[in-house]
This record gives structure tokens, sequence and C-alpha cells, in this order.
């Protein structure tokens, strides 16, 4: 078995779903490999526009054949996945969220602009830490009489009001159609099979959004961004992984928080064009910045470490085309170069594509 762990370095947004979509695209099409691509941390805001594809809530991968498998610790909307009719693999201790988590975690962006995506997450989690039973995939399959009051008890939580798609009844269509048309086991129970050759772990935002990241607090994810979620998962499996650490050739971040050499996009190149990040009412417009490689360097050999591979180090410069296949830095736009822990630098200057460099 290969494993391959695919990471955000900076803010989330830096092509983490087109370096998974490559690897699986060669494990599947060029060695003839069976594919698991596990999202091991935040919840379906993880869309992809992959290969002209609509943007979907399952890993790029899937469009060559990867199946999909959601971690323990991702967090699960049935509205989203029923309304892309996405069929990933659901570990049953995912939990939950509920349609009052997304719109009560819309209201508090507006408000405070902490760079919510606006798809509940943060609010999920928090109800989960302040409740005794926190609502999982498990629950799904509870005899009726206690399913039905749980739910409307867990939907009331915020007493928010209800809109057209993140309702009650919206909901319970929802549970009904994963029950019937998702996979719902452990990474445990599916690794001790040995079905796949090749196994990609793809994280969620980035490593500066991590929630221990207490620099920038409060404006961070509820989760793990990095390595903590799943090194141990993977020396279970006796494996070296290979790391490959995403960062685009200047920096991005939504919403409010600290932010080195901040500058304009027209600073880094004036045609710039983002479809996927669009300004939205809880997150405002997408803000540009350029890399500090020493900062950068730092915390990407930080989360190396705990994986004990530090020599299977690779990091991936996406976003290419817009600064002439250099990088911008905070010392200036400089070339590509390949520090000594690295074992390869990739780019990719084009959409679904990267090479070696």
């Amino acid at each position: 078995m290969k494993v391959k762990v695919v990471v955000g370095s900076s803010y989330g947004d830096e092509g983490k779903g087109l370096v998974s979509g490559c690897l699986a695209r060669e494990a599947i099409l060029n060695n003839k490999e069976k594919v698991l691509t596990v999202f091991f941390n935040g919840c379906n805001q993880r869309a992809h526009t992959f290969e002209n594809v609509i943007r979907h809530t399952l890993a790029a991968g899937e469009v060559y054949g990867s199946d999909t498998f959601y971690h323990r610790m991702f967090v699960v909307d049935p509205i989203m996945l029923w309304l892309s009719k996405s069929t990933p693999i659901i570990d049953p201790r995912c939990r939950v969220i509920f349609p009052c988590d997304v719109l009560y975690g819309q209201s508090r962006e507006k408000q405070l602009q902490h760079g919510s995506c606006g798809f509940g997450l943060f609010a999920a989690v928090k109800r989960c830490k302040n409740t005794l039973a926190p609502f999982e995939v498990n629950d799904f399959f509870l005899p009726d009489m206690y399913f039905y009051p749980y739910v409307q008890r867990t939907d009331s939580y915020y007493n928010y009001e209800s809109n057209e798609i993140h309702n009650l009844s919206n909901f319970l269509k929802a549970v009904k159609w994963v029950k019937e048309n998702c996979k719902i086991d452990t990474f445990e129970n599916i690794a001790a099979k040995n079905l796949y050759d090749t196994i990609i772990f793809e994280g969620g935002q980035g490593l500066l959004l991590d929630q221990e990241n207490l620099d920038d607090f409060p404006h961070l994810t509820p989760s793990s961004t990095g390595a903590f979620n799943i090194h141990q998962d993977i020396e279970k499996l006796n494996v070296v992984p290979d790391l490959f650490y995403v960062s685009r050739s200047y920096i991005t971040r939504h919403g409010r928080g600290p932010m080195d050499m901040e500058c304009g996009y027209e600073d880094i190149n004036s045609t710039i064009i983002d479809m996927t990040n669009q300004a939205n009412n809880w997150q405002g417009s997408l803000r540009f910045g350029k890399i500090d490689l020493a900062k950068l360097y730092k915390r990407i050999k930080g989360d190396a470490a705990k994986y004990n591979c530090e020599k299977n180090i690779n990091i991936v410069f996406t976003h290419l085309n817009y600064t002439n296949n250099k990088i911008e830095t905070t010392g200036g736009r400089a070339s590509i170069e390949k520090p000594e822990f690295v074992k390869q630098i990739w780019g990719s200057d084009k959409k679904d594509f990267m090479e070696k460099l």
C-alpha cells in the first residue's frame, strides 16, 4: 500500500484538490491502482472544480475512479450530500451539521467575520462540545421513537428560523437518502480489508488555520488541519507516507485576521480570476499577500516531523501562471529553489496539472 498526504500550507484555497486529483489520476490511469481519498477534517465546504466538472463535495480524484471516505474527524452535512447526490463512505463517528448550525454560523459570521465558509462547521463543533450526547452519523440508525425527538431537539438548539434549503424537513429527507445510498464504515475496518493500493489523505483549510495556531486566534477553523488527526492512523498501516504541502505562488485568506505582507491582488497580477472564492455576505472578499519563505518552511517541517518521515516532503506551488513561474515573496518575486529538507518541488501553472520543477 502507498500513502500520500495532501495538506494546505497556509490559509486554505491553495489547490489541494488539484494535487489530490493529480495523484489519483496517476495512480488510477497510469498505474492501474485502486485509490481511496480520505477527507480527514473540515466539512462539506470541501467542494472541488476539476476537469471542468461541476463543483461537488467529493474528492477531485473521484473523476478518475477514486473512492471517497469521510474520516471520523470530518463533520457531515446530510443536506449537502443529498443535494449533490454524493455517496462517500462515511465513518459512523462523524459529527453531523444541522440546519440550525448553518443558519447560526452565517448570522454569526456576518457580525464577526472570522473567515468562516458559512457551512455551519464551527457551530456544529461547538454544539457537540456543549451537549452530553453529540449527534453522530451512527445516530441515523436509532429507532424512530428515539430518532425524531432527538433530531427536533437538536435542530432547535439555536432557535433560528429555517430557510428553503436548511430546514428540518430537508434534513430528514437527507438522512434517509444517506442511509440508503452511502456506505457507513470505519477507517480501521476498511484498512484491514486491504482493498486499496493507494490511500490519499486530503486535508481541509491550511496549517495557518489549525485550531492550535493561537497566534491567529480566533480567526481559525475548529479542526486540526495537519498531521494531528491522521498520523496514528498512518503509523498503524506500517507505511511511510509521501507528504505534499501545497501553496499558491502567493498567499490568500478569507475574513478578518492577521496576514503577513498583505497586498492587493493587483500587486501580484491584475488579471487574477478566482471563480471558486467569490465574495459573499459572511466572508467578504478574498485577501492576498506575499509568502514569507522562512515561516512557510518552518511550519511545513514542524508538521512533517509528526510523521517521522522528513525525507519524503514535497512542496507544490500552484497558480504559477499569475507569477511567471516564480513565487511572490516578502523579499520580492523570486525563482523557485528547492530547500535541503525537501525531496521534490512541484509546480502547476494551469488547472488540473502539476509537474516536477
